[in-house]
């Protein structure tokens, strides 16, 4: 595999489980009464 594809394939899991994360945050922070909204 080429050096360029492996790094682009790392960069692509790392803002998928970003991406995860902040959805996750996202849907508990949506729980949450909040007061702005």
């Amino acid at each position: 595999m080429l050096r360029k594809e492996y790094a682009s394939m790392a960069l692509f899991e790392i803002y998928n489980l970003i991406f995860k994360e902040a959805l996750l945050s996202m849907s508990r922070n949506m729980k949450k009464p909040h007061p702005t909204l």
